[in-house]
């Protein structure tokens, strides 16, 4: 992370605000840079457990919290859950996923795959026990009446649809990701399908602490989305600099995928076909191509506005392209 970047950490951090981050990984390894405005970032084995015994803690207290992941001996558990005749052999995935970035990539058979889906199953069957006994413990302090509470995916799992795995591409079986925002009291509650991103989560949590944006914030605020008062167009775009450098954008039911600077284009109705396996390019031409000339425009601005001396460009954004962002309602 660049160190020109505000955190919501530094932003809503204090004096009267202590500040955590509970991250899983080999102990004391690196923060990138995430550990910006944080009281104490660490890098732990179990996340899940230590970060629930601070909130114990400071549950009395103003408090930002962040818990990533929630720990090692969930991937035992994995395997007790499956039983040996259902778990696929660890040593494999290692060899699978090492292959990944070669030339030769490999990939599951059918067995193996059968193997692998019901580890993913499993997986999140052991999540939704871990939120559980999470929202046994912030209940038991009183946090689920005044405290906002976020469970966030930070990414979801190919699975070989494109030939690929886990979080290697920008399809949507990886770029669909839950977003769970409790209020207080569990106001407002309800399922909304609208497209939102990942990053409108900052603007949402300084809106609802009633604390100031600071300047080059990114996303938008999602409570016009919560409160109903929001109107469309609803916008998502998204880079991945490996997988041969992907691009995409979501619109209206439909999405479009870019690979390369002049690589192929694919386009898919994710109403009627969520695992994208349906290339409609060629149909849909006229949707295609307004799809992607906003995602060149959105390119524009993200050159043009990145924090990264190496990317960014000192060409300033034409009145077009800003008149397209706006439309989108991405830029004000």
């Amino acid at each position: 992370l660049h160190t020109d970047a505000r955190t919501l950490a530094e932003v809503l951090g204090g004096p009267e605000v202590a500040t955590a981050a509970f991250v899983e990984g080999a102990p004391g390894g690196s923060d990138y840079g995430l550990a910006q405005g944080f009281d104490s970032y660490q890098v732990v084995a179990e996340p899940g457990v230590e970060g629930g015994l601070w909130m114990s803690r400071h549950a009395d207290e103003n408090f930002v919290l962040l818990i990533a992941g929630w720990g090692s001996s969930a991937l035992d558990e994995i395997a007790q859950l499956l039983g040996e005749d259902r778990a696929i052999a660890g040593e494999r995935v290692a060899e699978v996923l090492a292959s990944r970035g070669g030339d030769e990539p490999l990939l599951f058979d059918d067995d193996e795959m059968t193997r692998v889906r019901d580890w993913y199953a499993a997986r999140v069957q052991l999540i939704d026990a871990f939120i559980g006994e999470f929202m046994n413990g912030f209940k038991a302090v009183g946090l689920d009446k005044k405290a906002t509470l976020v469970v966030l995916g930070s990414n979801g799992f190919a699975l070989q649809e494109h030939g690929d795995l886990f979080g290697e591409t920008l399809y949507s079986s990886v770029t669909r990701v839950p977003m769970m925002i409790r209020l207080p009291g569990g106001q407002a509650a309800g399922v909304n399908s609208k497209v939102v991103e990942v990053m409108d989560l900052m603007p949402t949590l300084l809106e609802l602490s009633g604390a100031e944006f600071p300047a080059g914030v990114q996303g938008a605020s999602l409570m016009p989305v919560i409160n109903g008062t929001a109107t469309p167009p609803y916008v998502a775009f998204g880079e991945n600099q490996g997988a041969g450098g992907q691009r995409y954008v979501a619109l209206a039911g439909f999405r479009a995928v870019t690979t390369g600077d002049e690589g192929a284009v694919e386009f898919f109705n994710t109403a009627v076909d969520p695992f994208e396996l349906t290339d409609i390019a060629e149909s849909e031409a006229d949707k295609l191509a307004k799809l992607t000339g906003d995602l060149e425009a959105w390119s524009k601005m993200v050159t043009a506005t990145s924090l990264d001396p190496e990317l960014r460009t000192d060409a300033a954004l034409d009145d077009e392209t800003l008149k397209q962002l706006k439309s989108l309602g991405y830029i004000q």
